[in-house]
Order: structure tokens, then C-alpha cells, then sequence
């Protein structure tokens, strides 16, 4: 039997987790919005700035798959228990395509879908400047990254654990 201090540990630990996906992806596509800025016709020479965005972009991106792998090895013995259980239905893909049509979240998906739309278009027909196109691209991919977060299925799990784990609280009291 799993004692409540250890399930109050994994539930803090995972929101960490899931945080620290979200704030990493936000700096590596902070760094994206800023690559324009290192363009030889914007800044002539400016190779340090430029080393630096892409540390800042790679730093974000490692960051945000070992909080991802981080939060899947902190939950994944409660997701198998909650399959077991019936609670939840077993998934077999990821999050990207799971789709919930709750208000903010469909406005997620217009976000996503209108940036594809914006660089497909921009790619195929239009030339739209760089310093517009590297913010949308910025913001479809941090879209997106909060779209697989709050359609994942680790997410899911985080979130009925939780949840059960408020109302064990509440009931004791």
C-alpha cells in the first residue's frame, strides 16, 4: 500500500515536472523569436549572440523531453494501476492525438491551427519577413507543446491522483 506522503512526493514532483516541460519549451521558443536578430543583414558579425540563442534553444528543447521523461517515470506505475483499475482507458499514442473540446482548449487548437496554416502559406506562396515568421513558428510550437502536456495522458493521471487525493483529504476532515 502506497502511504500518503509518498503520493503527495509523486504529485508535487510531477507538477514540477510538467511545469518545468512548459517554462523550458517557452525559453527554446523564446530563443526562436530571437534568431532574426542574428541575420548577417540585421546584425553584422554577431556570432556570440548567435551561439548564444542556440544554447538557449538547445538547452530548452533537452530540458523539456528530460521533464517529459521525468514526469512518465514518476507517474507511469499510477497510469498502469488506473488501466488496471478501468479508471482510465489505456492509450497507446501520444497526447498530440488526443483532442478535448473544452473552451480554452479548442482556442489552443485554432492557435495551432492558424500557425500551420500561417507557414504553410508562408512556404509555399508568401514571403513573409523573418521577423514576423520566427513568432509565429515560436508560438505554434509552444502551442502545440501545451496541447500534448494537457491532452497527455501523464497529465490525466497527474490530474486523478490529484483530484482523489484532495477528496481522501477532505473526507478525513
Amino acid at each position: 500500500m502506497v502511504n500518503n506522503d509518498e503520493i503527495q512526493k509523486r504529485i508535487q514532483s510531477a507538477r514540477i515536472s510538467l511545469i518545468a516541460t512548459i517554462i523550458a519549451m517557452a525559453m527554446s521558443c523564446s530563443a526562436l523569436c530571437l534568431i532574426p536578430f542574428t541575420l548577417p543583414s540585421v546584425a553584422d558579425k554577431n556570432i556570440t549572440f548567435a551561439y548564444i540563442i542556440a544554447a538557449i534553444f538547445w538547452i530548452g528543447i533537452i530540458t523539456a523531453f528530460s521533464a517529459i521523461l521525468a514526469t512518465k517515470i514518476i507517474l507511469n506505475k499510477y497510469y498502469k494501476r488506473l488501466v488496471l483499475r478501468g479508471v482510465i482507458k489505456e492509450q497507446t499514442f501520444p497526447g498530440a492525438f488526443n483532442f478535448s473540446f473544452i473552451k480554452p482548449r479548442i482556442v489552443l487548437y485554432l492557435v495551432i491551427l492558424i500557425g500551420i496554416i500561417l507557414i504553410i502559406t508562408d512556404i509555399i506562396w508568401i514571403y513573409v519577413p523573418e521577423m514576423i515568421m520566427f513568432p509565429i513558428i515560436a508560438i505554434t510550437i509552444l502551442s502545440f507543446t501545451l496541447h500534448c502536456v494537457i491532452d497527455g495522458k501523464y497529465y490525466k493521471v497527474y490530474k486523478l491522483i490529484k483530484e482523489s487525493f484532495n477528496n481522501e483529504k477532505h473526507c478525513k476532515k
